[in-house]
């Protein structure tokens, strides 16, 4: 098989890699970490190129809490359900960072042979 027609799969971080969302997740894990914990989040780890379960991680330990399974996952359960509960604030506050609509459309491209087959039966990639 050559490479153009290997299959892709291409995982991207949303926050800070396809859109600024204007500080939506931090409100959303500052709320988890004061019902989780019972105090106010006063540091948060840097989010940039991290998932969520690192950034949790490491936002517990700067408040010296031990991010051991049970407290992580109470901790990342209630960041998803505070997220949940503002998605629509992504929208107001939120943007697409510069560049992002590009690659998208160069990832929807598909593969030489992809674009061929995509032709010849009227398809999209």
């Amino acid at each position: 098989m050559q490479f153009d027609e290997c299959a892709r799969l291409i995982l991207w971080d949303i926050d800070h890699t396809l859109l600024d969302g204007g500080g939506v997740s931090r409100d959303a894990y500052s709320s988890a970490f004061a019902r989780v914990t019972g105090r106010p989040m006063s540091r948060m780890a840097d989010m940039t190129g991290k998932t969520d379960l690192l950034i949790a991680s490491e936002t517990l330990r700067l408040h010296d809490i031990d991010p051991d399974p049970g407290t992580l996952t109470t901790f990342i359960t209630a960041v998803a359900e505070e997220l949940e509960a503002r998605a629509d604030l992504l929208a107001v506050r939120g943007h697409v960072l510069p560049g992002v609509p590009e690659a998208l459309d160069y990832t929807r491209a598909g593969t030489p042979r992809q674009r061929k087959e995509a032709r010849r039966y009227g398809r999209r990639p």
